[in-house]
């Protein structure tokens, strides 16, 4: 359930009344809440005081006593008032959070959670970050939540860290034996001297490009461990004997700002060093050429499942200017995938295939509506726009050039959501490890299984789900059978 504004707050409030039957009702039903994301507020008449909302919210929060997942700002929701921060103590089954603001009076919330919490993001808002709010630093961050280190799987922290001696934050806290998934954003570097606080971590997030910097024996072992790896090439070159169990691997930085330092052959030699099952990176320019992608096959013979990110930037824009294409997003789209189309078969081993659409573009979300309904395997009518044509035309070629494929998947998230590049991005916290939930995109992606047919392969309408369940099983089995070789 979402209340977005203090309007949304007053008025369910108003409905909840006394009445012990929806009290009851909330009690029962209501495992998710997620009230507004933003610090800016806008109150209008007849919304209340700022201590009114508090205390409104508090009294949904504790009302909602099983609840289990919880999303807020609490920067003006803790400020000079502790009611919420009390009220969010009280809950019992709490498992995820969600603070999007993080201070010391977040801080003093989260030492009173009893609640078992599994994942815990923290992050700061684009307001916050113009005003220069400081955030605690990462050592406050870790004895805040020192109590939950048995049953935390997962942390976030996504803020502007003040940068501290690695070995007094680490000499200042207790290891976090359960955490599996780690996320540290931060524009210069976190020492990696830290990370021996996490022993059984298996992922590794940062946006650093100073970050892999292992100064001791026992850090060395973690980074053995990995099993996902998020980091720019030339960290990935520079470290890459440190990372042998590294199945999956998301590069940082898209393609563009990689070529304009001259480069472009980093992201090649960095998969080399890897050889993932499973890679994601940006692509932003639209014509890399045949020799890109043919030095990717070679550079992963293990290559599996291949998520690319699609970015229309201003290049893309301006290459796509002469197209016939009614707008530059389907323009971008469609010369990219026409690019893929003549170099799918540099890729022989694939089993799953996604794009990924950084644009939220209503024709592109038609054609894949028009796709769902129609016979996918029949010719597509003739009045449909040309992006249906064009994604229609590629699923059918790259599903009959590639006997491998599995699953092709087509998904779209919003625009400059940067997911690749220290942002926040449309996926949330991740329970995966190979990132299937960026699979969904924003919840209406358009999966494909591809089957054999009398005379050519076809494609069937699949579930996301299916196609994530088969995305993390393709890489854990490559990587098993790897190894086993």
């Amino acid at each position: 359930m979402q209340l977005l504004t203090p309007t949304h707050v007053k008025k369910f409030r108003a409905w909840l009344g006394d009445d012990e039957r929806r009290r009851k009702d909330l009690a029962l039903c209501i495992k998710s809440l997620r009230f507004w994301r933003r610090s800016t507020i806008a109150f209008h008449s007849g919304d209340g005081t700022m201590r009114e909302i508090q205390e409104m919210v508090a009294e949904i929060i504790s009302a909602a006593r099983n609840l289990r997942a919880l999303d807020l700002n609490p920067f003006l929701l803790f400020y000079r008032n502790t009611c919420v921060g009390a009220s969010i103590a009280t809950l019992q089954h709490l498992v995820r959070l969600h603070l999007r603001t993080y201070d010391d009076a977040a801080l003093a919330v989260l030492r009173t959670i009893e609640s078992p919490l599994r994942h815990l993001k923290l992050s700061v808002d684009g307001y916050l970050l113009t005003m220069q709010v400081q955030t605690p630093r990462l050592q406050g961050v870790l004895s805040a939540i020192t109590h939950l280190r048995e049953s935390l799987r997962t942390l976030e922290v996504l803020a502007n860290l003040p940068d501290v001696p690695a070995s007094t934050a680490a000499s200042q806290c207790d290891p976090f034996p359960a955490l599996r998934i780690l996320r540290l954003i931060h524009p210069t570097s976190i020492p990696f001297d830290l990370y021996p606080l996490f022993p059984a971590a298996e992922v590794i997030k940062t946006s650093s490009k100073h970050t892999i910097q292992s100064q001791n024996e026992e850090g060395a072992m973690l980074l053995r461990r990995l099993k996902h790896l998020e980091a720019h090439p030339s960290e990935v070159l520079n470290h890459s004997k440190r990372f042998p169990q590294v199945s999956y691997l998301r590069l940082l930085g898209g393609v563009v700002g990689i070529m304009a330092n001259g480069r472009l052959r980093e992201i090649i030699d960095a998969i080399h060093c890897i050889d993932p099952v499973g890679l994601c990176f940006t692509v932003d320019i639209p014509l890399l050429g045949k020799d890109f992608w043919a030095g990717i096959g070679r550079a992963a013979p293990t290559l599996r499942c291949l998520m690319l990110i699609f970015r229309l930037t201003a290049l893309t824009m301006f290459i796509s200017m002469d197209n016939s294409e009614s707008d530059l997003a389907t323009s971008s789209l469609s010369r990219l995938l026409g690019e893929l189309m003549v170099c799918i078969d540099k890729l022989p081993r694939l089993a799953c295939l996604s794009i990924v659409v950084e644009h939220q573009n209503y024709r592109i979300r038609a054609a894949f509506d028009n796709l769902r309904v129609l016979d996918v395997n029949e010719p597509v009518p003739a009045h449909l726009s040309p992006i249906t044509h064009t994604i229609h035309a590629f699923a059918h070629h790259v599903a009959n050039a590639m006997p491998s494929l599995q699953h092709l998947g087509f998904a779209q998230i919003p625009p400059k959501a940067d997911v690749l590049s220290g942002g926040e991005g449309v996926c949330g916290w991740y329970e995966d490890i190979y990132d299937a939930a960026l699979l969904a995109g924003d919840g209406q992606a358009q999966w494909w299984s591809v089957t054999e047919g009398e005379q050519r392969r076809r494609l069937e309408i699949v579930s996301t789900r299916a196609a994530q369940d088969s995305w993390c099983a393709s890489i854990a089995a490559g990587k098993q059978r790897t190894e086993a070789l």
